[in-house]
């Protein structure tokens, strides 16, 4: 959801979620941008070119403004674009006052078609932050008391203290500073953008499986099977220009011409075809795709290059993605019975969500899972991680209330910090289980033989103790064992897994330091 003298290379800036789950690309205005910047404000209504610029601009008024956006950004000027499928729909951007004035004023403009999605609070955390960079400690503004949608921007983002009414505006100060009210208010926001940006995903209404074969034994062919038996509750297609029926599911010979939208779009084809299929699953509006094939980060420089170019593809079409070189993804609601894998085993329902970087690990959870009556809410497969992190999914899960205790089993981490931030928040609801991979020389390069994991050195992820959901245990036959207990006594948390043990009174987790020599817990 990451550049002689001759030439000044363009910041590509980074992708950010809407609040309906969009993706937008933030960056620094470029010279180039000019053409864009003047057709935002034209194509602008009356009221919108009203409320920035307190009065209807001319033609002479755009232009200078244009030409304050695009010049070069420094200590004391910064402005900050936001595309949407290439096009610019949006601008932000800060003037200081003084060299040594830790105040500068703000202005943002968004395209009045994006309104209500979020952009302009996107717009406005990343430029604190590069005011932050710059030693501005507070970003100000006038808002004229009918611009709603601006003070509740603002409303959103301050920190302290409150908008001040005088003289016909509303003097508005942004702090800059990241404290952990702002943290908090932007985690929330985040966690509604992802749950909104992966809903077509893992609820899909619409699921379209492309490179099926018609002979059983083939990933395309077992995975539209797998979507059929397991009874999903949307619409089903198969994508097939050489067949009229797959496993028992209509095929049609491209995603034109399926009859309805879709909000999945599995892909079982091989590598050098994927990126055209996103492609085509793009320009149909499809906003999700799981990519199972492999043959692209793991595959050494070309398959980086190739990974590289199907992420660029899907950003540019809107489209998240899981994989590539994954199994699959599976949800066991009743009113979506997705189970668009491979995996030799459909999990029962249940309280528990799972995700795996590898499969192998994925599969054994899975299978275990079923031997021993424990139900999954859903089961991400993660594969490359090209796309859809653990992050994201911690963030989805958030606020399911299917899922009542969360697995994890990675072997990088993207965003340690990030991580460690929003698993502590989610454990304060649910008990969540990580094991990471790949902390030595040997399992990185095992992790990296099978998922393309970027096994990075050892995160602090086993600082994140997750202590407010680990108590009231009972004890079980089929445990995990934490830190610090002995590994002949298995123990695991009793929300979701009915297990836990303790011994004269004392539980086993939290590891309150020092950590307990041993937790004899029972079998």
């Amino acid at each position: 959801m990451t550049v002689t003298a001759a030439a000044v290379p363009v910041d590509p800036g980074v992708d950010a979620l809407t609040a309906d789950g969009g993706i937008i690309r933030i960056r620094p205005v470029d010279p180039a941008d000019r053409a864009d910047l003047v057709a935002l404000h034209e194509r602008a209504g009356i009221e919108s070119l009203r409320m920035r610029f307190f009065a209807v601009p001319g033609p002479t008024t755009i232009g200078t403004e244009v030409d304050r956006l695009c010049r070069t950004g420094s200590p004391g000027h910064a402005a900050l674009v936001a595309e949407l499928g290439g096009a610019v729909v949006g601008v932000a951007s800060y003037e200081r006052t003084g060299a040594d004035d830790p105040r500068a004023e703000f202005a943002v403009f968004v395209d009045e078609r994006q309104h209500g999605r979020g952009i302009g609070t996107l717009l406005l955390e990343h430029l604190s932050a590069s005011a932050r960079a710059h030693g501005v400690a507070k970003l100000v503004g006038d808002v004229l008391p009918g611009n709603g949608r601006m003070l509740r921007v603002a409303r959103d983002l301050a920190t302290g203290g409150s908008p001040h009414y005088a003289d016909g505006v509303v003097e508005v100060d942004l702090t800059t500073g990241a404290d952990d009210g702002a943290q908090s208010a932007a985690d929330e926001r985040d966690r509604v953008a992802e749950r909104a940006s992966l809903r077509p995903m893992l609820a899909p209404r619409s699921v379209a499986v492309v490179g099926a074969g018609r002979h059983p034994g083939g990933i395309g062919h077992e995975t539209l099977r797998a979507l059929r038996e397991y009874g999903f509750s949307g619409d089903l297609y198969a994508v097939n220009p050489h067949a009229a029926e797959v496993a028992g599911v209509r095929a049609y010979p491209s995603m034109a011409a399926l009859p309805g939208p879709v909000d999945l779009v599995v892909v079982a084809v091989p590598a050098e075809a994927v990126t055209g299929v996103v492609a085509e699953a793009g320009a149909a509006g499809v906003p999700a795709a799981v990519v199972l094939g492999s043959g692209f980060g793991e595959a050494g420089d070309a398959g980086r290059a190739r990974q590289a170019e199907l992420v660029r593809i899907a950003r540019e079409y809107g489209v998240r993605l899981v994989g590539p070189n994954c199994l699959g993804i599976v949800n066991t609601d009743p009113a979506v019975r997705l189970n668009a894998s491979f995996t030799p085993t459909a999990p029962a329902a249940g309280g528990l969500a799972v995700a795996s970087q590898s499969g192998a690990v994925g599969i054994a959870l899975l299978d275990h899972a079923t031997r021993t009556g424990c139900g999954v809410s859903s089961f991400v497969s993660l594969g490359n991680k090209a796309d859809v992190s653990g992050n994201d999914l911690i963030a989805y899960w958030f606020d399911d209330p299917a899922t009542r205790a969360v697995a994890l089993y990675l072997e990088s981490f993207g965003n340690p910090r990030k991580f460690a931030r929003t698993v502590r928040a989610l454990a304060r609801r649910k008990p969540v289980l990580t094991v990471r991979s790949g902390r030595t020389a040997a399992g990185a390069r095992a992790g990296a033989s099978h998922t393309a994991a970027a096994a990075a050195p050892r995160s602090p992820w086993t600082r994140c103790s997750l202590r407010p959901a680990w108590s009231g245990w009972t004890t079980s036959a089929n445990c995990w064992t934490p830190p610090g207990c002995s590994p002949t006594n298995r123990c695991r948390p009793a929300t979701g897994w009915p297990c836990s043990a303790t011994r004269a009174g004392s539980t086993c987790w939290p590891p309150t330091p020092p950590r307990p020599p041993g937790c004899a817990c029972r079998r």
